[in-house]
């Protein structure tokens, strides 16, 4: 899942990379209406990602 990948980036990167945060949440925005919000939330749980995922769906928007 991208938007996996990009969660472990922009945490790798300390929180710094804007250039990841940016893609990971324009490519919830572009897979809304396909995305897998409870296998998004699994993963993103497993790997204590938890928080920076529920910001980006908040930063997404609401049809996201």
């Amino acid at each position: 899942e991208v938007a996996i990948a990009k969660l472990q980036w922009y945490s790798a990167s300390g929180g710094q990379s804007d250039r990841q945060w940016q893609d990971l949440v324009g490519v919830i925005k572009v897979q809304a209406p396909a995305i897998d919000r409870e296998g998004l939330r699994q993963w993103a749980s497993r790997l204590d990602l938890s928080q920076l995922l529920d910001r980006a769906l908040a930063e997404a928007g609401p049809d996201s």
